[in-house]
């Protein structure tokens, strides 16, 4: 067939897959509560333009997935729907082996009126090539990239010795002598120890830095990856209750990641990763009733206690806005547009 690569074999046997069903796909795409994502977006990015969400989604009825990839060009931020995306791909158990069923999927969400071009794409393109471009063009999530939040569990181990050597070699340096004293009386507990010097020295936490190694080369799409690997980092023996604080505080994440980043008096997790994360509240989230009650609170007995607030940069806000200009079809007759 003219115009397919010679590697796109394993495309075209996904192709003829009677498995994959791009019904079933479209389906479970029609479940996006557009409103909600919306809502959120604007309560972040433009709080005024909230009273004109219903004119919106009413005048781009059937439109809304070109309503959001024109958003995220003209504020300059990745496509909210990614959120929708990477739940839809949990709860249909799709893996990025399926060539098929995962470009379906993705135009489902991103660019519904394509979704039919599914096959021929899959046909044309290995897929490293296909989602490359359809991420740029959307300004959304790259599937091939999502499974790499998994790495948590392989994170090399912190280096305590080195981080509280380096800090008080700043902040104290008669302290330098009893480092090892020191972390071999608090083994275990060390991140709590990190937490308590950046109070006691009025300065910023020393992990600060281990957080930002971690999620730099992560493409994190949802505040439960987010909030694992914060953690990870500066409460360990707490990441098993990760799910459940998310749920005591769902709909009010940004408030939950500002005050554990006052607690632990270290960095903001939104203020790295937020624009990659979409807003929960999706019709698509059915937690039973039996989370909902095991579900914890951020407090004083559950959350290391740190009496004094660290200064924070309260600078920055949304990203600036562009010009909005009408956006080219991104996959008119198979083509893709340059990325």
């Amino acid at each position: 067939m003219t115009g397919i690569m010679d590697s796109s074999q394993e495309s075209l046997a996904l192709s003829n897959n009677s498995d994959v069903s791009s019904d079933s796909l479209r389906l479970s795409a029609g479940r996006i509560n557009h409103k909600k994502i919306l809502t959120a977006f604007f309560k972040k990015k433009d709080p005024e333009k909230i009273q004109d969400i219903d004119n919106m989604l009413s005048k781009s009825k059937g439109k809304e997935a070109k309503l959001f990839l024109l958003l995220a060009k003209r504020y300059d931020c990745s496509n909210a729907l990614n959120t929708v995306f990477v739940k839809l791909v949990k709860d249909e158990h799709h893996e990025d082996g399926n060539y098929l069923a995962l470009t379906t999927l993705y135009l489902s969400v991103f660019f519904p009126q394509d979704v039919n071009e599914a096959a021929k794409l899959c046909q044309r393109y290995k897929k490293e090539e296909l989602f490359k471009r359809l991420s740029s063009n959307f300004h959304a999530i790259n599937p091939l990239k999502m499974n790499k939040t998994t790495a948590l569990n392989s994170t090399k181990p912190i280096d305590y010795k080195q981080l509280l050597t380096e800090f008080y070699q700043t902040n104290d340096e008669s302290k330098i002598a009893d480092v090892e004293e020191t972390l071999a009386k608090l083994e275990g507990r060390e991140a709590i120890l990190f937490a308590m010097l950046a109070t006691k020295y009025q300065t910023t936490n020393a992990l600060n830095s281990v957080f930002e190694e971690r999620v730099k080369n992560v493409q994190i799409t949802d505040h439960l990856s987010l909030l694992k690997i914060y953690l990870s980092v500066f409460h360990p023996s707490y990441l098993p209750n990760a799910k459940s604080l998310l749920l005591k505080n769902k709909g009010d994440e940004d408030k939950l990641f500002a005050e554990l980043a006052n607690k632990f008096s270290a960095v903001n997790a939104l203020d790295i990763c937020g624009d990659s994360i979409g807003k929960g509240g999706l019709n698509i989230i059915n937690e039973s009733s039996e989370e909902k009650e095991n579900a914890v609170v951020v407090s004083k007995e559950n959350v290391v206690k740190v009496s004094k607030k660290v200064t924070k940069d309260k600078s920055g806000g949304v990203g600036k806005k562009a010009n909005i200009k009408k956006v080219r079809r991104p996959l008119g007759n198979s083509r893709l547009v340059n990325a």
